[in-house]
């Protein structure tokens, strides 16, 4: 290695250093920033000597170190003369943005990884310049062309919106209804053969006894079964079937996300039916329903992910409704929430996501030291709307700007 050092007229000014190695240059100043601040450390060369087996640390003079840049010898790394200037031309300093980005890309190309290389030429490609836009002509053509591709795919704006209010969690339903009856109708809520398995006479004898708290029953449904004592038999047999079946599935709702049911231990489906006080055809129509099933070997898995909760929610909700006419008041919709283990504003979320209307309003209940609690009123289609015009719409987000 072979050095070579400007002269200095003193100590502190600034100096060059050149070194050559090779076929590599190594060139090195004291002109950079970092020698004209207070340098608070001090460097030492250590020196051994074989002969001795001595090492000899002396310090540098100065007390700074000179960093070197390696360089090839022949490759010119100066800035590129500007295009038409000739070989012989001085090389001008790159002053515009475009001088800017090309001495980079010149930079990346020579020392940058293969990643950096593919970024800065990805980063190229997706600037829309003037020259890519020379004809407008083409552009408006082209944007009508992926119009028209997207609106025959069904992917326009409106078609996205209808397809998304199609596939609501809500149980069957009809938009055009007008009232909560016809616009979830009991019997199409009801899983088919599901109404032979649900012991609505049961619940109807135990209205009239009240012993509807000793039947096991959860306790919401426990507390309305004096709704089936209406004088008109015609509304109380469709309410009984409400509550039986409103009572099957939040007894599914407190349960395990996740069952297995292994016909060979714990008596399979048959036992699950029983703790859970659902009849074992009607339990397996329901996690058909609410869960997803796959097998391992011989275990039957069911998961609930949670759409599927979300859909079981609705199913409670609508129950709900329909077993006390068209809506909940107060006291109802607090029971409701109890039961269901979720806060009034979730609550009230899912109420409209059914197109239920919740009504804000205050009541004392008990365990509240007699200061009022802000609770809900909830009603079903009782402003003159359809169930579409009720439910709330799909969300889209802000504009980009």
């Amino acid at each position: 290695l072979r050095c070579t050092a400007a002269a200095a007229t003193a100590l502190c000014e600034p100096s060059a250093l050149h070194c050559l190695q090779d076929c590599i240059d190594y060139v090195g100043s004291t002109t950079g920033p970092e020698y004209t601040t207070v340098q608070p450390c001090s460097y030492a060369v250590g020196v051994y000597d074989r002969a001795t087996r001595k090492l000899q640390v002396l310090p540098i003079r100065g007390g700074r170190v000179c960093r070197m840049e390696a360089r090839v010898r022949g490759l010119d790394y100066g800035p590129r003369a500007p295009a038409g200037s000739g070989s012989g031309a001085a090389a001008a300093p790159a002053t515009t943005r475009e001088e800017r980005l090309a001495l980079s890309k010149r930079l990346v190309g020579s020392f940058g990884s293969t990643r950096r290389r593919r970024q800065m030429d990805a980063r190229e490609e997706g600037i829309v310049g003037a020259d890519k836009l020379a004809d407008t002509g083409v552009l408006t053509k082209l944007l009508a062309e992926r119009a028209a591709e997207a609106s025959a795919a069904g992917l326009t704006r409106e078609a996205v919106l209808a397809r998304a209010a199609a596939v609501r969690h809500l149980p069957p339903h009809h938009l055009e209804a007008t009232n909560a009856e016809s616009a979830y109708v009991l019997d199409e809520i009801i899983p088919a053969g599901g109404a032979a398995s649900l012991d609505v006479d049961r619940l109807l004898k135990a209205a009239k006894s009240g012993d509807a708290s000793k039947m096991g029953l959860p306790k919401y449904v426990a507390d309305r079964v004096f709704l089936l004592n209406d004088p008109i038999k015609a509304k109380a047999r469709p309410r009984g079937l409400a509550l039986s079946l409103l009572a099957c599935l939040l007894s599914l709702f407190s349960g395990r996300p996740d069952l297995r049911i292994d016909p060979e231990r714990a008596g399979g489906l048959d036992a699950l039916a029983s703790r859970m006080r659902v009849a074992p055809p009607l339990l397996r129509d329901l996690l058909e329903l609410f869960y997803n099933h796959r097998r391992e070997g011989n275990v039957d898995v069911y998961e609930r992910p949670a759409a599927k909760r979300e859909l079981l929610i609705a199913y409670v909700l609508v129950l709900a409704v329909l077993a006390d006419g068209s809506g909940l008041l107060a006291p109802q919709f607090e029971a409701l929430r109890a039961e269901l283990r979720m806060s009034a504003a979730d609550l009230v979320q899912r109420f409209r996501e059914i197109g239920a209307t919740c009504t804000s309003t205050s009541i004392k209940l008990e365990g509240s030291d007699g200061k009022p609690t802000r609770t809900y009123n909830v009603m079903l289609l009782q402003n003159g709307k359809t169930l579409g015009e009720s439910l709330p719409g799909i969300k889209i987000g802000p504009k980009r700007k």
